[in-house]
């Protein structure tokens, strides 16, 4: 067996994909463990679908963030027992993590560890648009380092005053080409293309769990929603949006994909609402969306289906009639980012009223003018 280790740690369906695909891709001779938390279709698939996840994975666990979350907020000083009681271990014979978001159990593996002079080689990885559109800014924030006064004093009391935000720290990303905005850290190309066969093959063995049939998806056109959708939901204009392109399309063949942690209503009996916690990409995989029109105000998921899986799904995106909900975004850099993507991989769309979008709509023929 050999004596390199590598732990990931996902929170979201994206971040398990990208991290299965790491392993099966980069890290194919490293025992390999993955740490699932956070969303709950992640613990469906624990539950259900153990055996295929350790086809792929020598070890694998499940927590709960809001418990730790709970933890840190009790103690300032958490120990390698608390590590220990969870996983059974502390992940100090390990050489590498892989890491989106800064919660969970990553404080006190690096904490406890830093302690006993462990180095990781730490290693970000993307899950979708985020790192693309805001670059070094969007990673600084999901830095290991939890920057507070309380956190500081603890890391000054207990650690020696390390500031895990200076350890070096590459970025794995599926196109670097597609970055929009400043990078300065070392990025790494996680596949030539597009994903090979089998990786394709591997996220769908984890996700197909036989308890859980998937839903068909017989619509023409979707809109999917975003995590976002919850602020920019309460302008009344966006629900009228969804409301419009229905009637525009025809109501049979219009589905509305609800975010699972935004499932804005939108008060339309004719509307059929689909709210689900399995990943749209996992039906692109199962080959149903190439046929589809599908319309967001800006989700990520849909950009992700065209750089991982190269979909050939038409892809209208309404960002520039809700620029303002997205006050965290440079508009030159997401304009910048979406026309690179319709460069490289064709049928990505911006869409800057719904009088534009009805006209492209009869382009597709989705709404037949005779």
């Amino acid at each position: 067996m050999t004596s390199k280790k590598v732990l990931f740690l996902c929170n979201t369906h994206m971040q398990f994909m990208i991290a299965l695909t790491i392993r099966n891709t980069k890290f194919e001779d490293y025992y390999s463990t993955v740490i699932l938390s956070s969303t709950v279709g992640l613990k469906k698939i624990y539950d259900c679908n153990y055996e295929a996840l350790k086809s792929y994975f020598q070890e694998v666990y499940w927590t709960d963030n809001n418990k730790w979350g709970t933890y840190y907020a009790q103690t300032e000083y958490d120990s390698n027992e608390k590590l220990i009681e969870e996983f059974g271990q502390d992940f100090s014979d390990y050489s590498d993590i892989f890491f989106h978001n800064r919660s969970g159990a990553l404080q006190s593996i690096l904490r406890n560890n830093a302690r006993k002079s462990i180095k990781y080689k730490l290693h970000h990885y993307e899950e979708g648009r985020n790192i693309y559109i805001s670059g070094d800014e969007y990673l600084s924030r999901r830095d290991i380092a939890d920057d507070t006064d309380r956190n500081r004093k603890i890391n000054q009391q207990h650690f020696g005053g390390l500031d895990y935000s200076d350890l070096e720290c590459d970025v794995y990303v599926c196109n670097p080409d597609l970055i929009s905005n400043v990078m300065k850290r070392k990025t790494v190309r996680i596949f030539e293309d597009t994903l090979a066969e089998k990786e394709r093959n591997a996220i769908i063995s984890c996700y197909s769990i036989q308890e859980q049939p998937f839903a068909s998806l017989n619509e023409n056109v979707i809109f999917l929603g975003g995590a976002n959708d919850t602020a920019i939901g309460h302008d009344a204009g966006y629900i009228n949006v969804i409301n419009k392109i229905a009637g525009l399309v025809g109501y049979e063949n219009f589905l509305y994909k609800a975010h699972p942690r935004s499932p804005i209503e939108v008060n339309n009996s004719l509307i059929k609402t689909f709210v689900d916690s399995l990943p749209i990409e996992i039906y692109e995989l199962r080959g149903e969306l190439q046929d589809k029109v599908l319309i967001t105000s800006l989700s990520g998921a849909l950009c992700t289906i065209k750089y991982v899986f190269r979909s050939a799904a038409k892809v209208f995106l309404l960002y520039p009639m809700f620029t303002k909900a997205y006050p965290a975004y440079d508009e030159d850099v997401v304009i910048n980012y979406i026309n690179k993507l319709n460069a490289v991989y064709g049928g990505v769309y911006l869409i800057h009223s719904l009088d534009e979008l009805r006209e492209r709509l009869i382009e597709t023929s989705v709404i037949n003018t005779r």
